[in-house]
């Protein structure tokens, strides 16, 4: 509903029916006048009948005939009439008061719209085509910029959503590939550790079976060392042993001990740290390998000068 159209209506009805400057009086009859038209204009459009001018008049308490007709004509100028498609409009909007109760205009049926309802309903018509679609265009356009902003805003913020994500995942498997390889290290110095204990241990316990070796074989040594003979005792052989470093050993053996009970005293007194050496004498020359031989029937008899030599291999 306009409500300058609204107003202008109002505007034109007071103008043709001098309510504005009736008194209250007037105005209830004026009313009852039109209501009454509207029931007689009713009537006789339900039985297909035209309300004349005359009833009209009547009804109105106007001049009848002619004479009504030309003092309204007299009374006020008739201006030209809006454009059809205003006249729709006009009548759209007489309809439409009278559907909501109103009644029927107070007018002739034949009278002439007053001037300034009539540019009123003109304005307000054009308002609401060519103006009114200009503006709902402006409007259209503005709610089409608007959304086109807030989806491209949408996007915007749908991209650095997602580009959020994709850092955060990409962090998230950088963090797991460091936590994988964090592991494969400590795994790997873990199997170096385990391996290295291992190889120690291997070694600690292949160290002990070997001095547990060398103590045997030491001890086997001692056992075999003849006990020394006294110095009077007939067939003994004084022996005068040089070891390697300079350090000098007597020990009397009996011409029956065997060459190997010598090299089994080497070792017990541990004269010398090579595994591989000869026993020899200078003066003559002559080594001494048959460790089976007996001292006398290799040649060593009273006092005797021997040198430990490192075998040559």
């Amino acid at each position: 509903e306009d409500p300058e159209l609204a107003a202008a209506i109002e505007a034109s009805y007071r103008s043709q029916t001098g309510a504005a400057a009736a008194a209250p009086e007037d105005e209830d009859a004026d009313l009852a006048r039109v209501l009454e038209l509207s029931r007689l204009e009713e009537e006789r459009r339900q039985r297909g009948e035209a309300v004349s001018p005359e009833v009209v008049d009547d009804s109105l308490g106007l001049p009848t005939g002619s004479q009504g007709v030309e003092a309204r004509s007299s009374s006020a100028p008739r201006p030209e009439a809006p454009s059809t498609a205003a006249s729709r409009f006009v009548e759209d909007a007489m309809a439409a008061m009278n559907s909501v109760g109103e009644g029927p205009l107070p007018m002739d049926v034949d009278e002439p719209l007053d001037p300034h309802m009539a540019a009123a309903i003109e304005a307000s018509y054009n308002a609401q085509t060519e103006a009114g679609r200009n503006v709902d265009e402006e409007e259209l356009i503005r709610q089409a910029i608007e959304m086109s902003q807030k989806d491209m805003q949408r996007r915007e913020n749908q991209e650095l959503r997602e580009q959020q994500d994709a850092e955060l995942q990409e962090s998230m498997l950088m963090d797991q590939m460091r936590e994988e390889e964090e592991k494969k290290r400590r795994f790997e110095e873990e199997q170096l550790r385990a391996a290295e204990a291992a190889r120690l241990a291997e070694e600690a316990q292949l160290l002990q079976a070997q001095e547990a070796e060398k103590k045997a074989e030491q001890a086997e040594k001692r056992g075999r060392v003849p006990p020394e003979p006294g110095a009077d005792e007939p067939g003994k052989v004084d022996l005068q042993i040089r070891a390697p470093d300079g350090r000098r050993a007597r020990r009397r053996f009996l011409g029956s001990h065997v060459v190997g009970q010598i090299y089994d005293y080497i070792d017990v007194e541990g004269l010398t740290d090579e595994q591989a050496y000869c026993v020899v004498s200078t003066m003559p020359r002559r080594e001494y390998k048959d460790r089976d031989q007996t001292l006398a029937d290799a040649g060593l008899t009273g006092q005797c000068a021997l040198i430990i030599e490192r075998s040559q291999v």
